[in-house]
């Protein structure tokens, strides 16, 4: 396993290639050489040269650790007969017992190219947790003014319908509504970049339907009163008009000899 390992490093790109020969059932050089280069360029998304070469590169692994576990038995023999002489038998070290696998600086390799994988894996989970984050439907903001700072209007008019505004239709206003804007205060009164993220509205209609909306909400709120009737104030004494008119009702009530008549 760790062999492949260093092979997957050397000669393709590391965990990935790892990754998938496990998932296909190979987890070592000697499974590795029961694969035909089709099917390994196949398993890994490369080219059937790539494949091929890639295998040569597993053969020739394979065989120098072989070499490496065969060498010290060679070499074992005459450190034997030197040891087996009366003058050497204490000054002679035992020869080193035969082992089978990588070298110190295969070994070395080897551990850095673990430490890789395992920040590479590392690195991928983190990126899958953003990923996860960022598909997350955006949760709906609450709106910025409270009920009682909102400005009051008639009820009619209020709610968004298709065509209450310049080019607002009825796909916009479902939209919006979904979204928690369902009249022209709250379209007004929200935030223009979060109530495109949320509706899916492009942001410069969004931008220009808030402003419509505020124009019409200004436009009802700032409606002027109905005109007070003349004769809705008293008139002042002073002016002459009254007194002409005061003279005029005593006449009319008391006739021409007065009330003592």
């Amino acid at each position: 396993m760790d062999a492949l390992a260093l092979l997957c490093t050397l000669h393709a790109d590391g965990p990935t290639t790892l990754r998938r020969l496990r998932d296909a059932g190979c987890g070592s050089l000697e499974d590795l050489g029961h694969v035909s280069a089709d099917r390994l360029a196949e398993l890994l998304g490369v080219s059937p040269a790539a494949g091929r070469r890639f295998l040569r590169e597993a053969s020739s692994l394979a065989d120098r650790i072989g070499r490496q576990g065969l060498e010290p038995e060679d070499d074992a023999a005459p450190a034997a007969s030197i040891a087996a002489r009366p003058d050497h038998a204490v000054l002679s070290p035992a020869p080193p017992a035969p082992t089978r696998g990588l070298d110190r600086t295969d070994r070395k390799v080897l551990e850095r190219v673990i430490d890789r994988w395992r920040a590479e894996e590392a690195r991928e989970e983190e990126q899958q947790r953003s990923a996860e984050v960022e598909h997350r439907p955006w949760p709906r903001s609450e709106p910025r003014l409270s009920p009682s700072e909102r400005p009051t209007l008639e009820p009619a008019g209020r709610a968004l319908a298709p065509g209450a505004l310049d080019g607002l239709d009825a796909r916009i206003c479902d939209r919006l509504a979904e979204a928690g804007c369902a009249t022209l205060e709250d379209l007004a009164a929200d935030s223009a970049l979060e109530l495109a993220r949320r509706s899916k509205v492009p942001f410069t209609l969004v931008r220009r339907l808030q402003f419509l909306a505020a124009r019409a909400v200004a436009a009802k709120r700032d409606l002027p009163a109905a005109p007070i009737p003349a004769r809705a104030w008293p008139e002042d004494s002073r002016s002459p008009s009254y007194a002409a008119a005061a003279g005029a009702r005593e006449a009319q009530d008391d006739g021409p000899a007065g009330p003592f008549a």
